[in-house]
């Protein structure tokens, strides 16, 4: 900022280093997009930088918004003296917590499914995610059913 306060953001990368003038290039063009703009305008700004045909929905150039994205929320906390977390909302005592699985598995069929989904449910389950995509869309289906038929209307069923 012109007052010298800096936000910090983190992208993650390759332990190579490989990709890391394309970053640098990156950075260099999503400058005029930051520079003179008001961080807490960080909704505008990263619509400005989603640019699908040039970002895609994952890669590099994500990798790149996501740690400038990271440093404007730095940057707005730093500014109103408040941590990040508080700027999102606070905290929670308790965090909702769900099981996965429905994972395919060979000779794993409908019933071997239900039996499984009601192994969590003994566990304490109130939310589980199962696996889809994996098979042609009947079939899911028909897999979708069983579960929910298996952990009934009050347990939360995540795809």
């Amino acid at each position: 900022t012109d007052e010298g306060v800096t936000g910090v953001g983190w992208g993650g990368g390759t332990a190579s280093g490989q990709g890391s003038d394309l970053t640098t290039t990156l950075i260099d063009y999503f400058k005029p997009i930051l520079v003179g703009e008001d961080p807490f305008n960080y909704r505008r700004i990263w619509a400005n930088m989603w640019l699908p045909k040039l970002v895609g929905r994952r890669g590099l150039s994500t990798r790149v918004i996501s740690a400038i994205d990271i440093a404007l929320w730095d940057l707005m906390g730093k500014i109103v003296n408040k941590p990040v977390y508080k700027l999102l909302g606070g905290y929670r005592d308790r965090i909702p917590a769900y099981i996965a699985g429905g994972y395919y598995e060979e000779g794993k069929g409908l019933r071997e499914l239900a039996q499984e989904m009601e192994e969590n449910l003994l566990l304490g389950a109130k939310a589980i995610k199962m696996k889809i995509g994996g098979v042609p869309i009947n079939q899911d289906v028909e897999r979708v059913r069983v579960v929910r038929e298996t952990i009934g209307p009050d347990i939360k069923l995540l795809v």
